[in-house]
């Protein structure tokens, strides 16, 4: 592995690793502020009120980290792996860019009318920001998995533009702590047995302490392919 690699993973996973943090705590945070404000114009507690604004505080730190770690790693898609982004970034891009909308404008802009809205605006209005920041908020999970789906499946991309779907196996490949990688199919009989063999495989290497194993499977989705069944096995098997 050369030096650069290795610089490019640390670096990569040094940012990752605090980003992946904090858009977890906001998204939680979010429908938590949402629901003390709730309860707080409903009954007229202003024990409610004053948690809301406690853990909004907490949320805008959070939030803050979540974009000063969000954006370096955006740019390090290129920067360090730009094979990857070449691959599917025609694909990738479009979820990040739907991310940033909510993350950073939608939810950046109703959090302060939030914080800094208290005792300025109605009451309707400031309960109404709290819910509009939880909406913000919520949007980071779906977008990052529509991300995830789309690079791997064929509805996802046009062959003829961005490639074929991204291939797990060639990923986890460039790792230097596998021990065994494959990558089989279920579409018919033969192809289950040696599916099987691998999984066995990939199991015994684990119990037996030899490393990682990883083994891609690849099965038919007729329904979402929007194909016939003898249609389905033979993309799988072309694949």
């Amino acid at each position: 592995m050369s030096d650069a690699l290795l610089a490019d993973r640390w670096h990569f996973g040094f940012t990752i690793m605090f980003h992946y943090l904090f858009p977890v705590l906001t998204m939680g945070l979010g429908v938590l502020i949402a629901v003390l404000k709730t309860v707080h114009l409903l009954r007229g507690d202003g024990r409610y009120g004053a948690l809301a604004r406690f853990w909004a505080k907490i949320f805008a730190i959070t939030f803050g980290m979540g974009v000063v770690t969000g954006i370096p790693m955006e740019f390090q898609f290129g920067t360090n792996w730009a094979r990857f982004s070449h691959f599917a970034g025609g694909v990738v891009g479009q979820t990040l860019f739907m991310e940033g909308v909510f993350a950073f404008f939608a939810e950046s802009s109703f959090l302060g009318l939030f914080l800094l809205g208290d005792r300025r605006v109605s009451p309707l209005v400031h309960w109404l920001s709290s819910v509009m920041v939880a909406l913000g908020a919520e949007p980071l999970a779906p977008t990052t998995l529509i991300g995830q789906k789309t690079i791997t499946t064929p509805e996802g991309r046009m062959s003829t533009e961005t490639g074929a779907p991204l291939r797990i196996c060639e990923m986890f490949n460039t790792l230097a702590s596998p021990v065994f990688i494959e990558r089989v199919a279920v579409h018919d009989a033969p192809h289950m047995q040696r599916a099987k063999q691998a999984i066995r495989k990939a199991f015994q290497n684990q119990i037996d302490g030899k490393g990682f194993s990883f083994v891609e499977i690849l099965s038919m989705c007729p329904t979402h392919w929007k194909m016939g069944g003898k249609e389905a096995c033979q993309f799988v098997g072309n694949e």
